[in-house]
């Protein structure tokens, strides 16, 4: 490898690509020409970490002009950082992470560092907010996750405060708000929505937010057009989705709401006919009564990706066959998961116990409760089934693998018995299906 000399740019173009710096570091330790081309790539991102190695400053002011995410986690900010912020050239992603300043010492000059990036993560900033930013534009930020951990006694007011900060943001398209079920300033960001102080805003996400249907309903009356939605509100009711629907249109692409508590069965099937270009959905649930008492012309036929636990009824499994006829009508599914995995009131099962509980309520993804329906899929990738006694049989795994030729992952553990589970992991592994919980299995199993 030292010998190398003279590369192409095409060719270190792909060494680029194709190494992450770990790899790339090794590589310019033995490699001279790879040193003198692609050294720059590791100073794309700085990482500053309180307690560990510093980074060297004249080294970084060298290499300032390539640096573009800059990490700061768990330090106190004082002026000489100052330095480091303005002397990027192309800065686009800032991650803030435990960082705070003495007490009284104001922060203007890292707000305004701030203005320089396209993207900001914050968690855990502990800091003096700005006190005079009036003549300073935040045009360049385009991107904000905000998680408000306040560790104060009057966290309305602290956040009040830093909304005030994310109102300087007008050009934002993307914003996620994490709250920790706090209390929130809905009247302040009612007054910021109403003011269309995001006109540009294309993806919300709202974590923890505390209040009722009803108050909560003027910010979901007051939203732009968004792409993307992804709301964590326990109390998201009838109100909020009204509100929701009315407001968003044909620009919706992904709307999760898996940890909505409130949110019904038959809003979900509402869903796949409101949002006509929805590309991924992430609910609850769904009944499959609901299918059968709700009916509905689907009209999201371009949808790529469910996210649902499906309730079935254990008095009547006749309509087990509604769940799959109904999936089947969403032909370029690539994804389908219908565990309760991320979903608030989920917990997971190991193998061991899979096998002694019994959920009547899981639907169950065998042929004969209609499996062979899923047959128009042919684009289906990834499917994750529920861990409660799923008691599937190698025929049932056999024609998921025939009949979705670009299946490449299932998951969930699909019997109780062991020793199916050996022959199912088998045919998986032999057709190139990754499933991880088949893996786990007692040695004395597999020689069987």
């Amino acid at each position: 490898m030292p010998g190398i000399t003279n590369l192409p740019d095409e060719v270190l173009a792909l060494i680029d690509d194709r190494l992450d710096n770990k790899a790339l570091l090794a590589s310019l330790l033995t490699c001279r020409i790879l040193q003198q081309s692609l050294s720059h790539r590791l100073w794309r991102t700085v990482r500053l970490k309180g307690g560990g190695p510093q980074v060297n400053l004249n080294d970084l002011a060298t290499h300032a002009h390539v640096v573009s995410r800059y990490e700061i986690h768990g330090v106190s900010l004082f002026s000489v950082l100052g330095g480091q912020f303005t002397s990027f050239r192309c800065p686009r992603s800032l991650d803030v992470n435990g960082i705070w300043g003495n007490e009284g010492y104001r922060l203007d000059w890292f707000w305004r560092a701030c203005a320089r990036f396209e993207e900001i993560n914050f968690t855990e900033f502990w800091g003096d907010t700005p006190s005079n930013l009036s003549e300073q534009s935040f045009e360049s930020v385009k991107r904000v996750s905000w998680d408000w951990k306040v560790l104060f006694e009057r966290p309305c007011i602290i956040y009040c405060e830093q909304l005030d900060i994310i109102r300087k943001f007008s050009n934002l398209t993307k914003l996620h708000c994490m709250t920790h079920r706090r209390a929130f300033p809905i009247a302040a960001s009612i007054k910021a929505l109403e003011d269309s102080t995001w006109l540009h805003l294309e993806d919300l996400g709202i974590t923890g937010m505390m209040g009722s249907d009803k108050n909560i309903q003027p910010i979901m009356n007051n939203l732009p057009s968004l792409r993307r939605a992804q709301f964590d509100i326990s109390l998201f009711g009838p109100q909020c989705w009204s509100g929701f629907t009315n407001k968003q249109g044909n620009s919706l692409r992904v709307l999760d709401l898996r940890r909505c508590n409130a949110f019904e069965s038959r809003w979900t099937l509402d869903a796949l006919t409101y949002f006509v270009y929805l590309e991924e959905l992430c609910a609850p649930s769904i009944k499959i009564a609901d299918i059968k008492e709700y009916p509905h012309h689907w009209k999201c036929l371009g949808l790529k990706k469910l996210d649902v636990f499906f309730i079935r009824d254990p008095e009547n499994s006749d309509k087990d066959q509604m769940a799959f006829e109904f999936l089947s009508y969403f032909k370029r599914l690539e994804s389908i998961d219908v565990s309760n995995s991320g979903r608030r009131e989920s917990r997971m099962v190991s193998v061991e116990n899979a096998s002694k509980l019994k959920n009547p309520h899981t639907l169950r993804w065998r042929l004969d409760a209609g499996l062979g329906k899923l047959a128009r899929l042919k684009n289906l990738r990834r499917l994750v089934l529920d861990n409660r006694f799923q008691d599937a049989t190698v025929g049932d795994v056999l024609k998921m693998v025939e009949q979705w030729p670009y299946f490449t992952e299932l998951m969930g553990i699909l019997s109780s018995d062991p020793e199916v589970r050996v022959q199912m992991a088998a045919l998986l592994k032999d057709q190139g299906v990754v499933n991880m919980d088949l893996i786990e299995l007692p040695l004395n199993s597999v020689s069987k």
